[in-house]
């Protein structure tokens, strides 16, 4: 997957990191998959490693409304729930942003997600 670049000035470039980080927003991000996912409007998700199994079930009902919808669903899928998230999400038709707290440049990607990527449902992306 090739990594692209993407600086303030591009239209690829999030409208809401303009807008909300003005002069603090980065200047470049490093994307791979469809950057045009990045101008969605997006809810996010995070967990703690340690959740309470009442909060885990509301959370899995939850991905199931959103596997249904057209909802972008950004997160850095890094605990345990969020990666079960990221496996029920990519089940169905939404889109998906990871945002891993790394860099991308020498990140090995799971076949599952090669195949989102491929189908330009995901984009991957962080600040550089």
């Amino acid at each position: 997957m090739n990594i692209v670049l993407i600086n303030q000035t591009d239209s690829t470039y999030p409208s809401s990191f303009k807008k909300y980080f003005t002069d603090n927003a980065q200047k470049t991000i490093a994307a791979i998959g469809n950057p045009n996912i990045l101008q969605n409007k997006t809810l996010a998700i995070f967990s703690s490693i340690k959740c309470p199994g009442k909060i885990i079930l509301k959370t899995y009902d939850m991905m199931r409304q959103l596997r249904d919808s057209d909802m972008t669903v950004i997160s850095g899928f890094h605990s345990p729930m969020e990666r079960e998230c990221l496996n029920i999400l990519l089940r169905q038709k939404q889109p998906v942003i990871i945002c891993p707290a790394r860099s991308i440049e020498e990140m090995r990607i799971k076949k599952e997600y090669k195949t989102a990527l491929k189908r330009r449902k995901v984009a991957h992306f962080v600040p550089l």
